[in-house]
């Protein structure tokens, strides 16, 4: 019967008896509810997520060149580096996220399917009540709709390869092993979607200072202007946030010599006297930083391009130095 504002569909059972039992009917309409195709759960989600990031979200879906754990993406400086947290002369801790949306991936570890992750965005500009006179680690909680709560305390991340998670109350534990977080309530470790962004200091009335921890856990340090001279310990700040696996240190070529072009690196620099014995430069790590030098009044080495056959000391202004680190997971 087709009416003004009105549409009815007759349906006539024309063979057969209906069972007693029957409680749900599938009928051949496509709808948004009792739909006529069996679905799944992955169908299910797919159907009812608003938009394609809350199904990835959902589903745990990584893209090939994502990282578990970390700040994906957000604003950053003139050198790429992340600045989305900044210092205020309130308390309130500005957390940017208008230029570049601030988005976050949580480890959940894993299932038979893969990966269980969650992914939040924030696309407008926030602040977090920080308490005064203290350190803080600033972290976000990544719901399983993708939404981020801010939140910060006293005790620095813990990240272990296996064993035991902290159940000391507040303190988060992440296990790399199995790429799962946990946060202790006193006498438990709960499994946790919280990814630590960065620290804050304040004062008794203001934010003074700031780190925002890196970018997917990975650093490229500016080029600087010149090289170290030796027996000069140089600190480069990479706050990647925990220790790096890997922290090279790489020579930069400004000004053509020895058969090098300008922009060609020597990787793996050495430190010692011409026509002595040499050794490969080291660095000592931690959370933020990278210390390299060299001692006793030895310099820098590097191979000559064009005749490799013994190191030689580069012309300090002639060229860069550059630190490269990541946390290897």
């Amino acid at each position: 019967m087709f009416l003004a504002g009105v549409t009815t569909v007759t349906v006539i059972n024309t063979s057969g008896v209906l069972d007693a039992g029957l409680s749900a009917v599938r009928y051949s309409l496509l709808t948004a509810t009792n739909p006529s195709i069996p679905e799944g759960a992955f169908g299910t989600t797919l159907r009812l997520t608003a938009t394609q990031a809350a199904a990835r979200t959902a589903l745990g879906v990584l893209g090939p060149t994502d990282k578990r754990q970390t700040v994906q993406s957000s604003s950053v400086d003139a050198n790429g580096l992340p600045n989305f947290l900044a210092t205020a002369v309130t308390l309130n801790l500005p957390i940017s996220a208008t230029a570049t949306p601030l988005r976050v991936s949580a480890a959940g570890g894993y299932d038979s399917l893969g990966q269980v992750d969650r992914f939040g965005s924030q696309t407008t500009d926030t602040t977090l009540l920080l308490a005064a006179s203290s350190t803080l680690y600033v972290y976000a909680d990544v719901s399983a709709a993708g939404v981020l709560t801010y939140g910060s305390g006293t005790l620095a991340p813990s990240y272990i390869y296996g064993g035991t998670p902290s159940v000391t109350n507040g303190q988060f534990t992440f296990d790399i092993t199995k790429k799962i977080g946990y946060v202790g309530n006193g006498s438990a470790a709960v499994q946790s979607y919280r990814v630590y962004l960065g620290e804050a200091v304040t004062s008794g009335t203001a934010v003074t200072s700031v780190v925002n921890y890196a970018l997917n856990g990975d650093y490229v340090q500016p080029l600087s202007a010149t090289l170290p001279s030796g027996s000069t310990a140089t600190t480069i700040t990479h706050n990647i946030g925990v220790t790096p696996r890997n922290a090279n240190l790489a020579l930069v070529c400004k000004v053509a010599e020895l058969g090098f072009s300008i922009g060609d690196v020597f990787q793996d620099p050495a430190t010692g006297q011409t026509g002595a014995a040499w050794s490969k430069i080291s660095s000592v790590n931690s959370a933020k930083t990278s210390v390299f030098g060299t001692s006793n009044g030895n310099q820098f080495l590097v191979l000559n391009k064009t005749a490799p056959a013994a190191f030689v000391p580069p012309t300090a202004a002639s060229w860069y130095y550059q630190l490269t680190a990541n946390r290897g997971w």
